[in-house]
C-alpha cells in the first residue's frame, strides 16, 4: 500500500486578490487557522514521508523550495518541515502545461469567458492533473509516503493502491465561494 497525504492548499492573499479583488479582514486569521492545523497534523508524521509535491512546481529539490518560498511562505514553512525531516521535494508539473494554462488564462481575461477558451483550458488542467497523478505513482513506491499540496478544485487521480488523506480543517474553496457568494448579496 502506498499512502498519499492530500492538502487542499489555502489560496494565498495573491490568489484572494484576483478572485474577489480584494482580501477579507478575516483572511490572515483563516491562513493561520487552516496552516497550524495542517502543519500540527503532518508534523506526527513527518519522520514517515518521503516525497513532497504542491502544484505549480516544475523542479524539485532546493530549486523547487525557492520557488514555494517566492510564492507561498505558508505552504512553504510546512514543505520546509517535512524536508527537513527527510523527505524529498519533487518536481511536480511540468513547465510546459503549465505556461499554457497561463495562456489559456490570459486570454479568457481579455476576451472574457468564451466556452471554446474556457473548454481548451479545461482539457490542459486535466492534463495537468493526469503528469500530477503519473509523477506521484512514478515516486511514491510501496509501503512509502507522500504528501501533495494542491489546489483545492483540482482533481488527481491516483491508482487504487493508494491509500489517500484529506488533511485541511476546512475546505479552502468552500471558504471562497462562501465570500464570493457575500459579496454579490
Amino acid at each position: 500500500m502506498r499512502t498519499l497525504y492530500l492538502v487542499p492548499r489555502m489560496y494565498t492573499v495573491e490568489e484572494v486578490q484576483l478572485i474577489l479583488f480584494q482580501v477579507p479582514e478575516d483572511y490572515s486569521s483563516k491562513l493561520e487557522e487552516f496552516w497550524s492545523y495542517v502543519e500540527d497534523k503532518l508534523a506526527v508524521i513527518r519522520e514517515r514521508v518521503n516525497h513532497v509535491y504542491r502544484d505549480m512546481v516544475t523542479k524539485g529539490g532546493v530549486e523547487g523550495l525557492g520557488y514555494i518560498k517566492e510564492v507561498d511562505e505558508n505552504c512553504y514553512k510546512v514543505i520546509e518541515m517535512l524536508v527537513n525531516s527527510g523527505a524529498q521535494l519533487e518536481a511536480t508539473e511540468d513547465a510546459t502545461l503549465i505556461a499554457e494554462a497561463e495562456s489559456w488564462v490570459s486570454l479568457m481575461k481579455a476576451t472574457g469567458l468564451r466556452s471554446a477558451v474556457m473548454d481548451l483550458f479545461k482539457q490542459n488542467l486535466e492534463e495537468r492533473n493526469r503528469f500530477i497523478a503519473k509523477a506521484i505513482s512514478e515516486t511514491v513506491k510501496v509501503d512509502e509516503t507522500g504528501v501533495l499540496f494542491i489546489e483545492p478544485t483540482r482533481r488527481v487521480e491516483l491508482p487504487e493502491d493508494f491509500k489517500v488523506i484529506k488533511v485541511c480543517p476546512f475546505e479552502p474553496s468552500d471558504y471562497i465561494n462562501s465570500l464570493i457568494a457575500k459579496s454579490k448579496a
